[in-house]
């Protein structure tokens, strides 16, 4: 078979090792494994100089940050094995000629990781990590791609923190706060790879004891950006009959995760999937036998487990007695009526939030006001008192209430001033970022939610698909 140009593919034995610390190293050695897979028999793979150093922002001939390049990949490598240690040189030797070229020997024994795989691999193109500027993101897309199901381009992860580390190859000494590995890796990821990649990813929070240990991520498919021809060229066999296929099989995974109460888990969700594809399921036969269970769960006529009960319902071609548009009509209403009870939660949280930070700052200048001399005190009030006068109505109140009254709400006035003058808009934002750090809130996060909320409700609203 024909090889396909500039394809990355790795045995994800050999994804899982963190061997480099800059993006650059990263991508060197993904460009040289498209060039071992272009050339198997090939004793030394040659990369452009000039390209390099224009990729570490080095003059054109300024060699010695080059030889550093050189140096800093020239390193032995732990590959994870099931008992015992196995450690392996990534190069043999590294050396330019004088064409502007440096050439990398790469090390025979790493080819059975690169070449003729078959399973247990990883592979993307490298234009999609050309651009990624953080060596994290490019480490979260290689993660990402070695759990995207290669017709669906869908996929699910879940990993510890901890775990999530040591792949992306943090040093120990560094975001030790989950905040921060979170802005500087995690949403930083997510940013990249939807503006430069051909896949995105949403991701989830998994607590114990109030501690963030464990992340989830959803892997979606990045349509503006995934190139179909490409993926046409790495199976040639695709024909229309395949792509019909493979739309009838994603449309019933859809199908199936729009009803996530009925399936406990990926498990069960693999199962469903495979049960429709080995009887033949056509998506109106699966829409029908949901609604068949969803009926028997609403009369209580479950006996066995919702699991087993929809398996039976599948394979039987069960169907409900109410009519399935009507139903699906209902349950849109319902999901219409969720979504926007949960945006405006979540925009209400934000407001909450908001007025939440205001008053922290009031309370901030109410003490600097305390600090002040009594003199400096009275003179900020007085600039408040004949406004207050005009504006208070003293009606039956009594000189000695209504003067403590104005003396109160001139206090106020004064250190609402206070408040204003001391902290100005860059000021109010850098304190607002550490304000949300603490409160451990990234409205980077939250906004995202709410417009993924808002494109769900307007598909629903408007019968888009």
């Amino acid at each position: 078979m024909k090889q396909i140009k500039d394809l990355v593919v790795k045995h994800n034995d050999l994804n899982a090792v963190n061997y480099f610390k800059s993006s650059v190293h990263l991508k060197i050695f993904s460009k040289l494994i498209t060039k071992v897979r272009e050339n198997p028999d090939e004793d030394i793979y040659k990369l452009s100089i000039k390209q390099i150093l224009k990729d570490i922002e080095a003059h054109n001939k300024d060699y010695s940050k080059l030889k550093n390049v050189a140096k800093s990949m020239f390193k032995v490598i732990d590959m994870p094995v099931k008992q015992g240690f196995k450690l392996s040189a990534l190069f043999v030797k590294i050396e330019t000629d004088e064409r502007s070229f440096i050439g990398f020997k790469i090390n025979s024994d790493l080819k059975p990781y690169i070449l003729n795989l078959s399973k247990n691999f990883t592979c993307y193109f490298f234009e999609n990590i050309s651009k990624l500027n953080s060596r994290f993101s490019i480490r979260i897309y290689e993660l990402l791609k070695q759990f995207q199901n290669p017709k669906t381009l869908e996929g699910w992860l879940k990993t510890s923190v901890k775990d999530l580390r040591d792949f992306v190859g943090i040093e120990k000494y560094k975001y030790k706060q989950y905040n921060d590995f979170k802005k500087r890796v995690i949403l930083t990821a997510q940013k990249e790879l939807e503006e430069k990649t051909d896949l995105k990813f949403i991701f989830g929070e998994i607590k114990e004891a109030k501690k963030i240990v464990a992340i989830s991520f959803e892997i979606l498919p990045n349509l503006e950006k995934v190139k179909e021809k490409k993926l046409e060229e790495i199976n040639p066999k695709i024909d229309l009959a395949e792509q019909e296929q493979r739309k009838k099989h994603f449309n019933i995974i859809l199908t199936l995760k729009d009803h996530p109460f009925l399936i406990a888990d990926n498990e069960e969700l693999e199962t469903l999937i495979n049960l429709c594809k080995t009887k033949e399921i056509e998506e109106e036969d699966l829409q029908n036998a949901i609604f068949a269970v969803k009926e028997n769960i609403e009369s209580d006529k479950i006996e066995t487990s919702i699991f087993r009960q929809l398996k039976s319902a599948i394979s039987q071609k069960w169907k409900p007695k109410i009519n399935v548009e009507k139903r699906k009509m209902e349950e849109r209403d319902n999901k219409i009526s969720s979504l926007k009870h949960s945006i405006l939660k979540l925009e209400n949280n934000k407001k909450q939030t908001i007025d939440d930070f205001e008053h922290h700052l009031f309370n901030v200048a109410k003490q600097m006001f305390g600090r002040l001399s009594e003199e400096e005190q009275k003179k900020r009030k007085a600039l408040h008192i004949d406004e207050l006068k005009s504006k208070i109505d003293r009606g039956a109140v009594k000189k000695e209430i209504f003067e403590k009254m104005l003396d109160n709400f001139a206090e106020e006035y004064a250190i609402k001033e206070l408040k204003k003058e001391h902290f100005k808009n860059e000021n109010t934002n850098k304190l607002l970022d550490e304000y949300l750090k603490g409160k451990n809130i990234c409205f980077i996060e939250e906004e995202k939610k709410i417009n993924i909320k808002k494109q769900e409700l307007f598909k629903l609203e408007y019968n888009e698909d």
